[in-house]
């Protein structure tokens, strides 16, 4: 019950506010649903693709690698 208060009071105050997404736009609803493969893969694609830059990513692995070999040298 005290969950309860706490959204309530924060609802009041305008801190938290709920709206009503579609289906068809929201990702959760693929786990909860079931979905045909052509409407579900624009939600899922995004999340199991990132198109971001990972040219960091592997040389952060790169520069992990060799610390590793140093230690196992020494």
């Amino acid at each position: 019950m005290l969950s309860y208060h706490y959204v309530r009071e924060n609802v009041a105050a305008g801190c938290i506010r709920f709206a009503f997404i579609r289906g068809e736009y929201n990702p959760a609803d693929t786990l909860s649903k079931h979905w045909a493969y052509q409407a579900v893969w624009p939600l899922i694609q995004p999340i199991l693709f990132w198109k971001g830059d990972t040219s960091n990513i592997a040389k952060l692995k790169e520069e992990k690698g060799k610390k590793e070999k140093d230690k196992d040298d020494d």
